[in-house]
């Protein structure tokens, strides 16, 4: 019949357009199991509490991949006002997270424990804003793999300390730290 067609170009046209999902972790669920196959434009919200990166098998290693796009980043973040803590290995042997991808923010945890804070990827047009990062074996976030690429990284409004003797920083690649002390003369 004549409207076999449409009914089908019709339910294409309501898959394309699918709205984000908006996602809500709750204390005592699993964080990282949110993360997990996130499509662009969803948005990740975690109510106050504290969430382990610690596996069931006793691994702190957690590795998180974001794919978001343009116009579309994925969004993870604690709930407006709420305090967020997430918790790496105290004997620091593993970053607290381990984050790649492009078109995400990171925004409003505290984080403390592991070896680094953040160890950034392969990432491009990621925002990394309001985190408060301490007590981590060494640097509260890094980007400086050798081999990987960083593009459009923005970093603001957070506070690192007490990184245990590897200075109180963010470290990036050479290449970067060049154009970020250009773009800085050029802003004044």
């Amino acid at each position: 019949p004549p409207l076999y067609p449409l009914l089908v170009l019709f339910s294409l046209c309501l898959a394309i357009d699918a709205p984000a999902a908006v996602i809500d972790v709750q204390p005592g669920e699993d964080l990282f199991a949110a993360l997990e196959g996130l499509a662009p434009g969803d948005e990740v919200i975690v109510q106050a509490g504290t969430y382990s990166t610690q596996k069931a098998g006793g691994s702190f290693f957690r590795q998180v991949e974001l794919h978001g796009a343009e116009g579309l980043p994925i969004v993870v973040r604690a709930a407006d006002g709420a305090l967020v803590r997430i918790e790496g290995d105290p004997n620091a042997s593993q970053n607290i997270i381990n984050i790649t991808g492009e078109h995400y923010e990171w925004r409003g945890f505290e984080m403390v424990y592991g070896s680094h804070g953040i160890r950034v990827h392969n990432s491009a047009h990621a925002t990394f804003t309001g985190l408060h990062i301490h007590d981590t074996a060494d640097v509260g976030i890094s980007c400086n793999m050798t081999g990987h690429t960083y593009e459009a990284l923005t970093f603001s409004h957070n506070e690192i300390h007490d990184t245990h003797g590897k200075g109180d920083r963010t470290t990036a690649t050479k290449r970067d730290r060049n154009r970020d002390r250009s773009r800085d003369r050029r802003d004044g």
